[in-house]
């Protein structure tokens, strides 16, 4: 609530003092204006689970029930309906924005939150410009994670184990620096460069602290303008995310580590309750290209790809989900983008999601397979009052 609070106050005293002073001072007038979004859509994979544990989703094993596993996880898939305001004002050389974004799951209900965001952006000249983004999520429901099991001594079973829901709340923030190298001519390409540096906090609640993150990032791009109503971007993302490190319980394998873990004189046994060091820690670089282009005067289409590389830094001797791991994404995207009238577009989106996951520090490990796949589609209207 505390972040809350200075957000909106950080904004409303912005916009108490630029309509007086600054707006004049830039020379143009101070306009306001409400941007209505609205989409309908749908997510194969709302829980970005595996293929086997979405096949367990879907059963009705009663030691799932029994662990809470999945309770109020309802369905794989489900319609989402997003409905989201943002008011915008200032002039020429300054606009700011303040909007609300809800997300209404409608199989899975703990899954729907809130987001607030704010945006600033600046014109220093014909240019150059910066952009200031932040987005708060108060709280969030991820998923079960497992916190516990009731068997202290002896082999765990599915029914044994303890699973709690995954909260977390989070704040996002972004300032972006673009500049414009060559302006698009006939016969020359246009180019305009962007350099981004990113903070996001994420913070779970009780008992799943080791979840938390704190992740800086940065990114360079370059847009290119090619002809008229075709451009191209190309851009690579750098993020350092650091966890903190935490003893948290674990169901092990004796045998896969050669260490009697239950102290009961045989290193052998299965399912092993202990408690170990656990280390969150990644760093990841994204490799982005995308292009927008008309399709006559009203529609613009556009594709772009992305490709995820990530690689956890876990040190400790009994991490098997983190020491070594490597996860790699591919992420592909289609929009279309059709006005209807003045203020009023139509919105298409298609995105496909693959990740695989190598966790190398497992000894159970089979090597590179797929983690999760997702398939999204949602449709919906923009309109600007």
């Amino acid at each position: 609530m505390k972040t809350i609070n200075c957000l909106a106050g950080a904004l409303l005293a912005a916009f108490a003092a630029f309509p007086g002073g600054a707006a004049a001072a830039e020379g143009g007038k101070w306009r306001s204006n409400w941007i209505f979004d609205g989409d309908l859509g749908y997510d194969s994979n709302v829980f970005k689970l595996s293929s086997a544990s979405k096949t367990k989703l879907d059963s009705t094993n009663p030691s799932y029930e029994a662990s809470g596993r999945f309770k109020n996880m309802e369905s794989n898939g489900d319609l989402i309906l997003s409905p989201a305001l943002k008011l915008e004002a200032g002039g020429k050389k300054l606009r700011l924005g303040l909007g609300a974004d809800l997300r209404l799951y409608s199989s899975n209900p703990a899954l729907s939150y809130l987001a607030l965001d704010l945006s600033a952006d600046k014109r220093f000249s014909k240019r150059s410009s910066a952009v200031f983004k932040s987005e708060l999520v108060p709280s969030r429901f991820q998923r079960n994670f497992m916190s516990d099991a009731t068997d202290l001594t002896g082999h765990v079973s599915a029914s044994e184990r303890v699973y709690k829901a995954g909260k977390y709340s989070q704040w996002a923030n972004s300032l972006e620096y673009r500049y414009r190298f060559l302006k698009r001519k006939d016969g020359r390409v246009g180019v305009t460069g962007g350099l981004l540096l990113g903070y996001t906090s994420r913070r779970y609640d009780s008992p799943f602290k080791g979840r938390d993150r704190d992740v800086l990032r940065g990114e360079a791009s370059a847009r290119f303008a090619l002809l008229k109503g075709w451009n191209a971007r190309l851009a690579y993302g750098y993020k350092v995310s650091d966890s903190p490190v935490t003893r948290e319980v674990q169901v092990l394998d004796e045998a896969d580590f050669g260490l009697d873990l239950n102290a009961n004189a045989d290193p052998t046994e299965t399912n092993i309750r202990t408690v170990q060091a656990v280390d969150r820690s990644f760093k990841s670089g994204t490799l982005s290209v995308g292009t927008k282009f008309s399709a006559g005067e009203a529609t613009e289409l556009s594709l772009s790809y992305k490709s995820m590389r990530r690689s956890y830094t876990s040190g400790q001797a009994l991490d098997p989900d983190h020491v070594d791991r490597e996860d790699k994404r591919g992420t592909f995207r289609a929009g279309l983008d059709r006005r209807v009238r003045k203020n009023l577009h139509f919105i298409a989106v298609f995105e496909s999601v693959r990740q695989d996951t190598n966790r190398k520090g497992d000894p159970e490990s089979a090597g590179e397979v797929e983690d999760y796949a997702a398939d999204r589609v949602k449709a919906g209207i923009t309109y600007k009052f």
